[in-house]
């Protein structure tokens, strides 16, 4: 017989309650934990993981949010070598909004060499096992954003629970860190088996779990990242550029993204160098942190495009939504990509996209109203479209109707509520 699983709290932690299948629970009665190492404390950081979380909360009686992340005693902090290895000055504090709580599972970290990435995974499982156990949690499900570690760490837990798990393949995930070696393989291929159902972010990263893992097609689900559309839609380019202090003239090309070798930024500033040759009132604005700004700098340098490139660094998510306004054409150089959160965020607010034709990109872009798609690598071909972009006519509107209609977090939370009704009917 088919049987619906919950765990009740009580004195001695957890017991397992069980109803049969003609009497089902209500999604509404049930509590939802998500595991995502991005996630904002706040607002910083894994905005889109929040953001979907926030569009479920009233699906659900309570929904928990851990994250694992490294953590230093606090006198380390005042130690300069020792900041490479954690992501924040100080350890997060847990916080909740509505009814969902929100959990830092800290684990000491270890320095950012590959041979430590395994024990990582581990080290992660293990943290949000502790803090499960220590807190007695209440969960009905697991839905896990990433494959490794968190995949791993949901799998474990639907082993030591008995809950049905979802996990998330979003980008490099699937796509990259799968073919580092055998383990990684491995270890991807166990979460994407022990998974009652597995989302993936475009049709690209379905055909790679299904043709590289051998996972049946019945399982994936395609859903893309989405975007508020109370916070992201057309305003007037002159208010925004009043908001934010810029030249009221000219145009603006605008990149958001990590500054990493993968999101392509040294091809966008090439291709800046033949574009400001040609334009006088064009300049570029990128968004973003990462390892890679000395080296974008220095190329900015070498250019001498100092006056009409700017790297801004990281700007609060709340804020991209002036930025993307004040653009005129907003361009991701990515060399792979999953499903960038920043196209639907950018068509949301009518801007035109100039693009990669890499993973979920084309899947968005799909006709030369809504953006341009280029070859990756390729800055005479990424020139040629950031060109036709700035001296073409744009319908804005229809821009951020398309967005609106295909994109908003509503729409993609209520795809994923499905494959939840799914997971839960089906689990035995």
């Amino acid at each position: 017989m088919l049987i619906k699983s919950s765990f009740l709290l009580s004195k001695s932690g957890f017991e397992l309650a069980s109803k049969p299948a003609g009497r089902p629970f209500g999604m509404r009665n049930l509590n939802l934990l998500v595991v995502s190492s991005p996630y904002p404390i706040v607002n910083y950081g894994g905005v889109f993981v929040k953001d979907q979380v926030n569009s479920m909360k009233g699906e659900f009686s309570s929904i928990n949010v851990v994250a694992p992340m490294s953590y230093f005693p606090k006198f380390l902090f005042a130690v300069d070598r020792f900041r490479d290895y954690t992501r924040f000055s100080s350890f997060p504090v847990d916080y909740s909004f509505g009814n969902v709580n929100v959990y830092f599972a800290k684990h000491m970290p270890l320095p950012t060499l590959k041979v430590f990435s395994k024990i990582r995974v581990f080290q992660s499982s293990a943290a949000v096992n502790r803090l499960v156990r220590h807190l007695r949690i209440r969960f009905n499900l697991v839905h896990s954003h990433f494959l490794l570690p968190e995949g791993y760490i949901g799998a474990s837990l639907k082993e030591e629970y008995h809950v049905p798990f979802v996990v998330t393949a979003h980008g490099g995930d699937i796509y990259s860190q799968p073919f580092v070696d055998n383990w990684w393989r491995e270890k991807t291929k166990y979460v994407l088996v022990k998974a009652d159902c597995v989302i993936t972010t475009s049709m690209r990263n379905s055909g790679i779990i299904e043709e590289q893992f051998g996972i049946d097609k019945k399982k994936i689900r395609v859903i893309g990242n989405g975007f508020d559309p109370d916070s992201f839609f057309p305003i007037c380019r002159r208010t925004a550029r009043q908001a934010l202090g810029l030249p009221l003239e000219g145009r603006i090309v605008l990149s958001v993204g990590n500054l990493l070798k993968i999101k392509g930024h040294r091809y966008l500033i090439e291709a800046m160098k033949e574009i400001c040759s040609k334009f006088n009132d064009v300049s570029c604005v990128i968004i973003g942190e990462g390892y890679e700004k000395a080296a974008l700098k220095a190329r900015i340098v070498e250019f001498d495009l100092e006056a009409r490139i700017r790297l801004i660094g990281g700007v609060s998510h709340d804020r991209i939504p002036l930025w993307l306004n004040s653009s005129d054409v907003f361009v991701l150089p990515s060399l792979d990509e999953g499903f960038p959160t920043v196209v639907a965020e950018a068509l949301g607010c009518g801007r035109p996209v100039v693009a990669s034709a890499v993973g979920g990109v084309p899947e968005a872009i799909l006709d030369e109203g809504l953006g341009i798609l280029v070859p990756p690598r390729d800055v005479d071909r990424l020139a040629a479209g950031i060109t036709s972009a700035l001296t073409r006519g744009w319908d804005e509107s229809r821009i951020a109707e398309y967005a609106r209609d295909k994109y908003t977090w509503k729409k993609m939370a209520s795809k994923v509520l499905k494959v939840y009704s799914e997971v839960l009917t089906g689990f035995e």
